[in-house]
């Protein structure tokens, strides 16, 4: 071990999707507490929660690269159902309804007709046949409802295409009166293109029958929160996520009691969970029925090593360094943690600057391996010296996370007022003295204490207290990114901001 050096580590991606493309990724995967099992065990489960940076694309990507016929799809796809249909889009609810339906129909009937080529192709009249041809819109019948229109013979006729086109044709009809005198008219049938919740029926039933117990797959949807940015908070992207929700568990459902081994996952932020449930008093039932929770933070880890986002690091050093490999868990820890770090543990200190998730941890130590390469190990001023460059990343993620939740522009304001008060941590009073003295650099805030409660549901703020007399050091905090959390900011007690913001506030 003496000519190890930190160069030869490879701690991953923070990025799940940037780390499934690695050569390396099947040997960096760790299954933490189980969820492997948990996920194929159990098949009513249709969603894999936790926030930003806790690991749900890693899992879906390692699940899909495992198995062929499983697939991980963006949500950017349902931008192309939505433009497509625009034109027959209602803003209602019946009429969002439908559109995740059919778009959910389509991803699945997209699978079976790759999964089957040759009976889509060759088997006429099949349910996958037909499925087939639904596909294929602008060579088909089938998605095509005929209109017939009856003209005065003479009269001119111009067709036009309808939502990608229609066909038609004129026939001549002699018509005979009570006169006895003969009148001729023009009968005009024609075929348009059908709107997408006309086909929803067909093709859902077409589904069930194409499919048989001996098909596997599995449909993951990822990127759910960026269906924000596409359609915008004005054309009621919750009601859409609702919805999608809510289409995900009647089909799993279908196929459930088909005895089929079909599912569509849907890949949900937990804070984009939290907020939907006020929008429909349902949801709670299903996340504790349908989910499955991607949580780091256990309290119930005996030492340092078995922590499991240490137990993350460990197996991950193991699986790229051979001369760890040998080594138990206990002495790799030892071997590349080997110095306290402001008298705290270094699994303490990686705690305190991070929200407790695999992103985190990964960030910060790839940021010291690229500046110590050759460094022997972890050491502590290695740590201290990356945390300018890790907070500077860790700004980012948290206020990208805020997109889902606020303007832009509003999150900035907000990040700017807890930085401008250059105080590491401060009461109530103070930050809102500094507030009514520089309003005029925070235009968008209207409301200081509603800034707080957005940054507090963040992470990006906490609460101290201390526990016992004036000169008691026991001090207890509550950060919303922990179960053990107060659920929302106590304006009364102390307010601290995160370790791992304080270097990018210069503090």
């Amino acid at each position: 071990m003496d000519n190890f050096k930190l160069k030869q580590l490879n701690v991953g991606f923070p990025d799940g999707e940037s780390e499934s493309q690695s050569e390396l990724f099947n040997r960096l995967f760790f299954n933490a507490n189980n969820i492997y099992e948990e996920f194929f065990e159990n098949r009513i489960k249709f969603m894999i929660i936790g926030n930003k940076g806790m690991g749900k694309t890693y899992f879906a990507r390692y699940i899909a690269q495992k198995n062929e016929t499983y697939e991980v799809l963006s949500a950017r796809n349902f931008l192309l159902a939505y433009l497509s249909n625009l034109d027959n889009f209602v803003d209602e609810t019946s009429y969002k309804y439908a559109l995740c339906k059919w778009f959910l129909l389509e991803q699945l009937s997209k699978q079976i007709a790759k999964l089957h080529p040759v009976k889509a192709k060759l088997f006429l009249g099949s349910p996958i046949y037909r499925i087939k041809k639904m596909l294929e819109e602008d060579n088909n019948i089938d998605p095509y409802k005929p209109i017939k229109r009856t003209l005065e013979s003479g009269t001119e006729y111009e067709t036009k295409g309808a939502l990608g086109g229609s066909t038609g044709k004129d026939m001549n009809l002699s018509i005979s009166g009570s006169d006895k005198k003969s009148k001729k008219k023009t009968v005009h049938i024609e075929e348009i293109r059908k709107i997408f919740y006309e086909k929803v029926e067909t093709m859902e039933k077409l589904l069930i029958n194409a499919t048989s117990d001996k098909d596997d797959f599995v449909i993951f949807l990822d990127d759910l929160d960026e269906i924000d940015g596409y359609i915008g908070r004005d054309k009621g992207n919750n009601d859409i996520l609702i919805n999608l929700i809510k289409c995900t568990k009647e089909l799993n459902a279908s196929f459930n009691l088909k005895r089929k081994k079909i599912r569509i996952v849907l890949l949900m932020r937990d804070d984009i969970l939290e907020k939907l449930q006020f929008c429909d008093p349902n949801l709670g039932k299903i996340k504790s029925s349908n989910g499955i929770e991607l949580y780091w933070l256990v309290q119930n880890h005996t030492s340092p090593e078995n922590h499991p986002l240490m137990k993350m690091i460990i197996h991950k050093a193991k699986a790229t360094c051979p001369a760890l490999f040998d080594l138990s868990d206990a002495a790799v820890y030892s071997f590349l943690f080997p110095e306290q770090i402001d008298n705290k543990d270094p699994l303490s200190y990686l705690l305190d600057n991070s929200f407790g998730r695999p992103r985190d941890f990964v960030a910060y130590l790839a940021c010291v391996i690229k500046q110590n390469p050759y460094l022997p190990a972890f050491t502590a001023t290695a740590l201290k010296d990356a945390r300018v460059e890790y907070s500077g990343i860790f700004y980012d993620d948290l206020v990208n996370q805020g997109v889902f939740h606020k303007e832009s522009e509003y999150i900035f304001q907000c990040y700017q007022l807890l930085s401008g008060l250059r105080k590491k941590s401060f009461y109530y009073s103070e930050i809102q003295q500094h507030f009514e003295q520089n309003k005029s650099r925070y235009p968008k805030i209207d409301n200081t204490k509603e800034c707080l409660e957005f940054l507090y549901s963040q992470g990006a703020i906490g609460n101290l207290w201390r526990v016992g007399n004036k000169n008691s050091n026991n001090w207890y905090s509550s950060w919303s990114y922990r179960k053990d959390s107060l659920a929302n900011i106590d304006f009364e007690k102390k307010i601290s901001i995160h370790f791992a913001l304080r270097k990018k506030f210069s503090l």
